[in-house]
Protein backbone atom coordinates (compact mmCIF):
# COMPACT_ATOMS: atom_id res chain seq x y z
CA UNK A 1 0.00 0.00 0.00
CA UNK A 2 3.07 2.40 0.59
CA UNK A 3 4.05 3.05 -3.20
CA UNK A 4 -0.08 3.96 -3.92
CA UNK A 5 0.16 6.10 -1.25
CA UNK A 6 3.52 7.61 -2.14
CA UNK A 7 1.99 8.24 -5.93
CA UNK A 8 -0.83 9.74 -4.52
CA UNK A 9 0.66 12.22 -2.06
CA UNK A 10 3.28 13.38 -5.30
CA UNK A 11 -0.42 13.56 -7.81
CA UNK A 12 -1.24 15.98 -4.72
CA UNK A 13 1.35 17.99 -4.60
CA UNK A 14 1.76 18.64 -7.71
CA UNK A 15 -2.10 19.20 -8.38
CA UNK A 16 -1.46 22.18 -5.18
CA UNK A 17 1.92 23.50 -6.68
CA UNK A 18 0.05 24.59 -9.37
CA UNK A 19 -1.60 27.47 -7.29
CA UNK A 20 1.47 28.83 -6.39
CA UNK A 21 0.58 29.02 -2.56
CA UNK A 22 2.59 30.72 -0.41
CA UNK A 23 4.96 29.84 2.42
CA UNK A 24 1.99 29.43 5.06
CA UNK A 25 0.32 28.39 1.94
CA UNK A 26 2.48 25.24 1.74
CA UNK A 27 2.96 24.11 5.35
CA UNK A 28 -0.79 23.39 5.56
CA UNK A 29 -1.07 21.67 2.24
CA UNK A 30 1.95 20.15 3.58
CA UNK A 31 -0.05 19.26 6.67
CA UNK A 32 -3.12 18.02 5.20
CA UNK A 33 -1.43 16.34 1.90
CA UNK A 34 1.11 13.92 3.49
CA UNK A 35 0.13 14.17 7.11
CA UNK A 36 -3.54 12.67 6.24
CA UNK A 37 -2.35 9.82 4.10
CA UNK A 38 0.28 8.96 5.75
CA UNK A 39 -0.15 9.07 9.35
CA UNK A 40 -3.40 7.27 8.85
CA UNK A 41 -1.88 4.40 7.12
CA UNK A 42 1.64 4.07 9.08
CA UNK A 43 -1.54 3.72 12.15
CA UNK A 44 -3.06 0.82 10.54
CA UNK A 45 -0.37 -1.01 8.39
CA UNK A 46 2.67 0.16 10.55
CA UNK A 47 5.53 1.51 9.03
CA UNK A 48 7.16 0.25 6.13
CA UNK A 49 10.61 -1.76 6.93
Amino acid sequence: PWPSVVSKVRNDLERWSMSNPSLEGNRHIINMVIGRRTQYLARVEGMPV
